[in-house]
């Protein structure tokens, strides 16, 4: 349909790295976990999601420097409007 919103799924894994662990993760090791994740993910993905015509990777690390105890995430609820209000 020419003209219509272009539509995205996104989902977004998280695997955590316990506070004290030691042993330098950043390695080919790590490099291949990735890999077979995101091998597995585009194999299941035609069957799984069969409007898609392409699959974006984003892969990134990242050094949670504050706690996630410390800062909890937040979600908050927004006024009610026509638009995002289902209809009784």
């Amino acid at each position: 349909m020419a003209g219509s919103t272009p539509r995205v799924l996104r989902l977004t894994f998280e695997f955590r790295v316990p506070e004290g662990t030691g042993k330098n993760i950043q390695d080919k090791a790590l490099g291949r976990a990735v890999d077979k994740i995101e091998t597995s993910v585009r194999a299941i993905a035609p069957e799984a999601f069969p409007w898609a015509d392409k699959i974006a990777v984003h892969r990134e690390w990242n050094y949670a420097w504050w706690a996630q105890t410390e800062y909890e995430n937040a979600e908050f609820t927004l006024p009610a409007t026509e638009y995002n209000t289902p209809k009784s």
